[in-house]
């Protein structure tokens, strides 16, 4: 094994670490942007929420850490005691993590049709049917 019992543990319990604060701080942009009618109904903040959504399925992925991964890769996972069900369940989550880039693309498209081509929300609206 390349990596020491300290070195295999940090890396199994970072993830959890970072994928906490990342599922509370985006429970908290979704609650904000469902709360409020006004901005439920802007294409901007539908963006978002989409976002938040995949980005908490990623965080409880990520949070899941080691623990899905098969038992018998004790020796090189640091807290290993799932089976090959979890591991391939924690994968499909994990997968959710080409969404960021993705609604980052559609964001990016937002704002240059908004800002360069002065379209208003109407047209905004009809775009957002196309990537979204």
């Amino acid at each position: 094994n390349l990596l020491s019992d300290d070195q295999r543990r940090w890396l199994a319990i970072t993830p959890k670490l970072t994928a906490s604060i990342s599922f509370v701080s985006t429970a908290f942009i979704i609650w904000d942007v469902l709360r409020s009618k006004t901005k439920r109904g802007h294409t901007y903040h539908q963006f978002i929420v989409a976002l938040s959504v995949c980005d908490l399925i990623i965080a409880v992925g990520t949070f899941f850490s080691t623990w899905p991964i098969p038992a018998s890769e004790q020796e090189s996972a640091w807290r290993a005691s799932g089976t090959q069900q979890t591991c391939t369940a924690q994968g499909f989550f994990l997968q959710f993590t080409i969404t960021a880039p993705l609604y980052n693309g559609s964001l990016s498209l937002y704002y240059l049709l908004m800002i360069t081509f002065n379209w208003g929300e109407r047209r905004l609206k009809r775009m957002r049917l196309w990537v979204h």
